[in-house]
């Protein structure tokens, strides 16, 4: 039996959804009011968390600066008509991830962290 994703949300205190002009929506210019974060520790990925969308912090020591060592992969999300919303390929973006981890010799997300994240998110 697979052990429930305990996932913390802190939402934001106003969402900016009714600035978004869907009509002329431009690509990679409008992002969710939320990021999804999960830290790797202790051999497992850990304290998966949902939090308002905020400026990434890096050390000047980070390995992404020195040797170019970073995965990061976007996904495409579509408001409905109906309100809905529908994410392009998930399952894709994924093994994409996990293929560029595995490159980098990085730990893989699990599938069920990567999903789960999503639907909270």
């Amino acid at each position: 039996m697979k052990e429930k994703i305990n996932i913390s949300i802190e939402k934001i205190a106003e969402s900016r959804i009714d600035s978004v002009d869907f009509e002329n929506l431009k690509f990679g210019n409008e992002f969710s009011d939320h990021m999804f974060i999960a830290d790797y520790f202790g051999g497992k990925w850990q304290n998966p968390r949902i939090m308002p969308l905020q400026e990434l912090k890096f050390s000047p020591a980070s390995s992404i600066f020195h040797y170019g060592q970073a995965v990061f992969e976007g996904l495409k999300a579509y408001k409905r008509e109906d309100d809905s919303i529908a994410v392009f390929r998930p399952i894709e973006n994924q093994i994409r991830l996990n293929k560029s981890t595995h490159r980098l010799c990085m730990q893989e997300v699990p599938e069920e962290l990567f999903m789960e994240g999503l639907k909270q998110l």
